[in-house]
């Protein structure tokens, strides 16, 4: 379990902005991820066959990135619109 997360507090603070630091200090340290995690019980089979489903997942994805490669060679190729590219 992550450690606490501790959002120090002035009397000119804004409720506003702590709980927006309070948020990012929880993310950054994995606390959302593990309540989702440890919001239910997984059976270890259903855990190792999601586990073996993401490394599918990021096989695939590491495999196409390869090919897509292939065609960057071009000089004139451009990012796709859409796909996070800015």
């Amino acid at each position: 379990m992550p450690d606490n997360v501790v959002v120090e507090l002035d009397q000119f603070t804004d409720i506003d902005t702590a709980l927006r630091t309070l948020k990012k200090k929880m993310e950054k340290s994995g606390t959302f991820v593990e309540m989702k995690r440890q919001a239910f019980y997984m059976k270890p089979s259903d855990r190792r066959r999601l586990k073996e489903a993401v490394a599918r997942r990021k096989a695939r994805k590491r495999a196409n990135a390869q090919a897509g490669d292939l065609e960057r060679d071009d000089k004139r190729w451009t990012p796709p619109k859409g796909n996070g590219y800015r």
